[in-house]
């Protein structure tokens, strides 16, 4: 009967290792499983060196972008002095024009004066005209005057 009863103990002892043994290749299984989903995350993962340089890589990229907001910066400034620039241009050829546009209207009105005044003294060919020939104005081509010489036949041009 004892011998009945240190069996049936074995057995229970028995039967609670094998369960224990069962849990824990069960967790072994688990942990194995783990290890392999982190091997494979860890396989997609850049090495440490890789790392240093995206690191790098990132900073002179930053760096870049620093100056090239700068350089933009400094682009638009120029291009609105270029416009300012353009613009007073424009303006003073303007203002050339109409300076052009009075300065010949005037010499208009001042040649066309003293071509009614020439029109009025009698230019003759004679050199024993009432008028003093010295003082005789005489316009040529381009409207310059051109004092008359005194023993010359001369016409006025109009």
């Amino acid at each position: 009967m004892e011998l009945l009863k240190k069996i049936q103990i074995l057995q229970k002892r028995l039967l609670k290792m094998n369960q224990l043994v069962i849990s824990k290749s069960n967790k072994i299984k688990e942990i194995e499983k783990l290890y392999m989903e982190l091997r494979q995350i860890l396989a997609k993962q850049p090495a440490p060196q890789s790392i240093s340089n995206l690191v790098k890589a990132r900073e002179a990229l930053r760096e870049r972008g620093k100056q090239m907001k700068c350089l933009t910066a400094e682009l638009n400034m120029w291009e609105c002095r270029a416009n300012e620039y353009k613009y007073e241009v424009e303006r003073l050829n303007k203002e050339l024009r109409e300076l052009k546009t009075k300065y010949l209207a005037l010499k208009r009105k001042s040649s066309s004066k003293s071509l009614k005044s020439s029109c009025g003294t009698i230019i003759s060919d004679s050199p024993r005209s009432s008028a003093s020939p010295a003082n005789q104005k005489k316009y040529c081509g381009g409207g310059f005057t051109m004092l008359v010489a005194p023993s010359q036949n001369y016409y006025s041009l109009e």
